[in-house]
């Protein structure tokens, strides 16, 4: 998927059953009709070629918010905080809300990579003034000047191949490489750099948890990645959690899930970010999501 080059790869779906991989130009948000969850199969969602130009936005929902929040800001209106989501850079803001009453005084700008239809019915918080709205991108590919030609007759369906390659072979390529083989607790020593994988409604809960101070206490995702990074073999791991009342606080993790070879667990309300070394960064606080 990172190196496919005949179209934009936005998402990839892995059969363990079949043995196949399944590449596609739409993800769950440009075709969320089309999204499946099946059991046997991991969907991975290529962040860094999530492209979101020329998006305009729902109508606004009053008096509720999102809970699942990656960044927190200050806005004087709901009009700036929409402009912090169309221009927000460590992650693809997918939506916004805007909280006019947290405090006497006080605004605040709530922004998130999910959707009402990614993280559920249940993950909204009613609050008095607040108003949330979503992206709505539709159907958008590759600038011509970064793809080839296509293949007829192929183009607006998955394709499938027998093994992907693990880092991309042409080192111009802006998308990052995945060397699933690498320590990531010294990606360094493998002429790599740090990357996170993100998977929503799962923890690991093996090994020496700590928690991560934070300067505020909801959309802390980006901050609580990058004390990780700073942390070195000391966090391979995040988990995120969600708590009542729309606050949240983070874990660093001494291992992972991919480090012990095992499954992270199932946990409803928890994000679990794992650390995992690339080719190069795309500049996003993670690369991948899974579900």
């Amino acid at each position: 998927c990172l190196s496919e080059s005949r179209f934009s790869c936005r998402s990839a779906t892995y059969d363990h059953l079949r043995k196949e991989c399944h590449l596609s130009e739409e993800d769950r948000f440009s075709q969320p009709d089309s999204f499946v969850v099946r059991q046997g199969s991991d969907y991975l969602e290529n962040q860094c070629e999530s492209r979101q130009t020329r998006c305009d936005y729902t109508p606004q929902t009053r008096d509720q918010y999102l809970i699942y929040t990656d960044k927190s800001l200050e806005a004087f209106s709901d009009a700036s905080c929409k402009q912090a989501c169309t221009q927000e850079r460590d992650f693809n803001c997918r939506s916004y809300s805007f909280l006019s009453e947290t405090r006497p005084g006080t605004t605040q700008c709530l922004l998130s990579s999910d959707t009402q239809q990614s993280a559920g019915g249940n993950a909204f918080q009613l609050t008095t003034g607040a108003l949330y709205a979503e992206k709505d991108c539709g159907r958008q590919g590759r600038p011509a000047s970064q793809s080839s030609s296509r293949p007829s007759g192929q183009f607006g369906r998955p394709q499938i191949v027998d093994k992907l390659p693990q880092v991309l072979a042409d080192p111009e390529d802006e998308l990052p490489g995945y060397s699933p083989d690498a320590n990531p607790a010294n990606c360094r020593a493998d002429g790599l750099v740090a990357a996170y994988e993100k998977v929503v409604d799962f923890t690991y809960n093996s090994g020496n948890r700590e928690e991560i101070q934070t300067n505020i206490d909801i959309g802390i995702a980006s901050e609580c990645l990058s004390q990780c990074t700073g942390l070195a073999e000391g966090c391979l791991a995040v988990t995120l959690q969600n708590e009542r009342g729309g606050r949240q606080r983070c874990f660093a993790i001494d291992t992972s899930a991919g480090v012990d070879q095992r499954d992270p667990d199932s946990a409803t309300g928890v994000t679990y970010f794992e650390k995992i070394c690339s080719s190069r960064t795309c500049g996003k606080a993670w690369s991948f999501t899974r579900v």
